[in-house]
């Protein structure tokens, strides 16, 4: 796999070099190619051993050369992705949509309360007249006589 990936890189690098190279002083490609692989050897060597391990199992892996199937696969897999994504996003709006909408109601009930308790001090409207008009309910106002 790495030679598949060092050929396109270097095929891009002389593309590259032979269109602009001399204008932004690069270096050859010859000379580029054998730092790098340096670097890499350097840093093969020197890389822990769980390292080594998964670059050889990644280097056994077999290439396909047909870019069809693989960019086939890729889709398939994007879309079960996201119609994964997608529908852990809808659960979690329509809970939290829940919580919210819950939330919102039982503080309007909250500060009807609160308003229902100051608004019995000044004159009774037809509202408070529903709540306390019933005659087994106990309030401060109205006078039941039982007998």
């Amino acid at each position: 796999m790495d030679v598949i990936v060092t050929e396109v890189f270097s095929r891009w690098y002389i593309h590259l070099y032979e269109q602009i190279g001399p204008q932004i002083h690069a270096p050859a490609p010859d000379q580029l190619f054998q730092t790098v692989g340096q670097i890499a050897t350097v840093l093969y060597e020197h890389s822990p051993p769980i390292v080594r391990t998964y670059y050889t199992i990644l280097n056994s892996i077999p290439v396909q050369t047909d870019i069809i199937p693989v960019a086939l696969a890729m889709l398939i897999l994007y879309a079960l992705f996201a119609v994964i994504v997608v529908t852990l996003r809808g659960l979690f709006r329509l809970i939290y949509g829940f919580i919210r909408l819950s939330i919102i109601i039982s503080l309007l009930a909250v500060l009807a309360c609160i308003v229902m308790q100051y608004s019995t001090a000044k004159a009774r409207g037809p509202f408070d007249q529903y709540f306390y008009s019933s005659a087994g309910t106990l309030s401060r106002t109205t006078h039941h006589h039982y007998s």
